[in-house]
């Protein structure tokens, strides 16, 4: 259907109006005595036709040229012939059947009201060829000649309006057509987004469990074999290198096994994340809103993962989000401090209202705190959020992944951080 609209449009109009001058030629010239007498009614005929193949594009234009010439035939009738002028009356509507083809509404009222228009000429027109051919009829009486007049008008509303129909009732089956194939697809697409959703939430449902089970029974085993080193010093050295490497081996699998639930979280976007290297200009922009920001950065840089740095900058930027919308007006104090076995984080928002802290849904899609809780232990490392003496305390901590040597100055965050 979609293909037959699309030839009709691009090709059908030049080639009726093509059409209807062979076939006006063939049933006109056979009937005109000299060359002179056929000169007016091919220039006439050759009008029509130019004005049937360009109705496409020039759809308002061409109904308009249309009812000039048909108003023109009915004061001097060059096309019509002493043959039948059936083909004749039918070129004028042609155009008739564009109009309502168009996907235009405004073409499509304007065809419907053109071809009203065309019936009441072509009425007057046929009924001054009917009185021409039969003298004797114009002696006929006034009822008489206002049912030929009746009949001819019905006749030529049923024919201009079925052209103009014909064509309407294309588009129509048209558009029902592509909005049969539209709903199919979106049904495709929310069949196939309904799969997506859940797998997503399977997804979500078994890094849970993952982490509940697994993760935390690292962290089990890695506390056990620290607090079991510490307990008693005067363990002989294999036995504490041994916990030592316990310990140290738990960790990393504990961050290892937290990577890989954020990845199955995550589902597996690969797209560039912010690390510590943009917590600069982070907090620039919240400074940009008013917002008194200190940032302080302490110690050696330590290398971290880059699921780890996005850790670290999530949760000061969902800190100071926090700030910005509960305390617009307080001063937030950021410490980063790099000794030791991980990265510990500080967030201070002074003055912001310790009866009304953020709550654990607040945030972008309700994670909030909670939100920065799941992104510490994803990390390998903790966080907690609670009101103090100096206002709102955010604290986390993040292992280091590797043994943690230090690289001083060559690291990109060195670079960043002041």
């Amino acid at each position: 259907m979609d293909s037959l609209i699309s030839f009709l449009q691009r090709f059908g109009a030049p080639i009726l109006g093509g059409l209807f001058l062979v076939i006006w030629c063939a049933n006109a010239l056979p009937t005109y005595a000299t060359f002179g007498e056929a000169v007016p009614g091919v220039i006439a005929a050759v009008l029509l036709a130019s004005l049937i193949g360009i109705c496409v594009r020039f759809p308002a234009q061409t109904l308009v040229g249309v009812g000039i010439v048909l108003l023109t035939q009915l004061l001097t009738p060059v096309l019509l012939t002493t043959a039948r002028d059936v083909h004749t009356y039918i070129g004028f509507g042609l155009v008739l059947f564009f109009a309502g083809l168009s996907a235009s509404p405004r073409t499509r009222k304007l065809g419907f009201t053109a071809a009203i228009v065309f019936a009441l000429l072509g009425t007057g027109l046929f009924y001054t060829r009917v009185l021409e051919r039969s003298p004797s009829l114009r002696e006929a009486e006034t009822g008489e000649h206002l049912g030929i007049l009746v009949g001819d008008g019905i006749q030529f509303t049923v024919v201009m309006l079925g052209l103009w129909l014909s064509g309407f009732l294309l588009r129509v089956l048209t558009d029902r057509n592509t909005l049969l194939k539209e709903r199919a697809a979106a049904k495709r697409n929310l069949h196939a987004t309904e799969i997506e959703l859940t797998l997503e939430q399977e997804r979500g449902r078994i890094s849970q469990e993952l982490h509940d089970v697994l993760a935390h029974s690292l962290a089990v085993i890695a506390m056990q074999a620290d607090g079991a080193r510490y307990a008693n010093q005067e363990l002989p050295a294999p036995v504490g290198e041994s916990l030592n490497e316990i310990a140290r081996a738990a960790r990393h699998a504990l961050i290892d096994a937290q990577l890989v639930i954020e990845g199955v979280s995550d589902n597996g976007q690969d797209s560039p994340q912010p690390g510590i290297p943009e917590i600069p200009g982070l907090v620039e922009t919240v400074r940009s809103a008013g917002i008194d920001v200190a940032l302080t950065n302490d110690g050696d840089h330590h290398r971290l993962m880059k699921t780890q740095e996005l850790a670290v900058f999530r949760i000061i930027q969902e800190s100071l989000t926090n700030s910005v919308k509960h305390a617009p007006t307080a001063s937030v104090t950021i410490g980063l401090d790099w000794d030791g076995p991980g990265l510990s984080i500080q967030v201070i928002t002074a003055g912001l209202d310790t009866d009304h802290p953020p709550t654990q849904s607040e945030g972008n899609g309700g994670r909030g705190i909670t939100g920065m809780k799941q992104r510490a232990r994803t990390a390998g490392g903790w966080l907690t959020a609670e009101a103090d003496d100096r206002g709102y305390r955010v604290t986390a901590f993040i292992p280091y992944r590797d043994t943690g040597e230090a690289i001083p100055g060559s690291a990109a965050v060195s670079e960043a951080l002041p």
